[in-house]
């Protein structure tokens, strides 16, 4: 059954055909979930007691048959959230947010939150899922310097990159920024957590925030094999600059690659 769900997500049926089929299925299995799509625009919410959940790819709805809130629980555990102390106002930053779906665990946590995300159908859905639609996800991406630089977009499998990868989907330009600018721009005097998922380019990034490392007290960094064509890791390049800003892993996460750093002076 799940081999078929998963087949059937991608299939390029028109929405005629799509909706009541699928939401048919989601009826017989007893998941309540039903999935329309938005007037005008390629994006499908998931409505499930009580709670939304918007996304442009359909092959990322079966994520949400489950339980909505399930699935941003999984998604911050696999980032070793449950590894931090939060307080209500701490300050959350997603690179990479896709969907945003870190952001909606984070609103569930009360904190506050900004996320980057190039990608336009994504970044939309980061704004229907966070800020009531306002267009608020930043859609630059974040690198070591500001420029305007090549985007090989692959966003169906979520692998969208600055740095040149197999089999995009189309090369457009985008506009990046930097970490320290974005800090400084808003006057952030304090990050409880920086979440690093830049498919490969996470060093960049890194090398884009140096100035303002000293107020960030974790990083999750995703440093699975996506970096170029030669698909490596980035663990070293990321170990190298955190460690060298007197940061430490306290826990990892190997499946997905996913290191939690935390500054050795930060409030635990």
């Amino acid at each position: 059954m799940i081999l078929f769900l998963k087949k059937f997500l991608t299939m390029s049926a028109p929405d005629a055909f799509f909706l009541p089929l699928i939401n048919t299925y989601n009826t017989f299995t007893g998941r309540g979930a039903v999935v329309t799509r938005l007037d005008g625009e390629a994006i499908y919410a998931v409505e499930q007691g009580g709670r939304k959940a918007h996304t442009s790819r359909r092959s990322r709805l079966r994520r949400y048959f489950f339980g909505i809130d399930k699935q941003c629980d999984a998604l911050s555990k696999e980032y070793l959230l449950n590894n931090i102390s939060f307080q209500d106002g701490d300050l959350l930053v997603d690179c990479g947010a896709n969907n945003g779906e870190i952001g909606m665990w984070a609103h569930s946590k009360n904190l506050d939150y900004y996320a980057f995300e190039p990608e336009p159908l994504e970044a939309r859905c980061c704004d229907l899922n966070n800020f009531g639609g306002e267009k608020k996800t930043i859609r630059k991406g974040l690198w070591h310097e500001e420029a305007v630089l090549k985007w090989f977009s692959k966003p169906e499998s979520a692998d969208s990159s600055l740095i040149e990868i197999e089999e995009t989907d189309k090369v457009v330009s985008i506009e990046t920024t930097t970490l320290e600018k974005f800090v400084m721009e808003n006057n952030l005097n304090h990050i409880r957590l920086f979440k690093l998922e830049a498919e490969g380019a996470e060093p960049e990034v890194l090398q884009g925030a140096l100035g303002v490392l000293d107020k960030i007290d974790y990083i999750a960094a995703d440093c699975g094999y996506e970096r170029g064509k030669d698909k490596r890791h980035t663990f070293m390049e990321v170990y190298k600059v955190l460690s060298a800003h007197d940061f430490e892993i306290v826990a990892a996460e190997f499946r997905r690659v996913v290191f939690l750093f935390k500054r050795r002076d930060a409030v635990e």
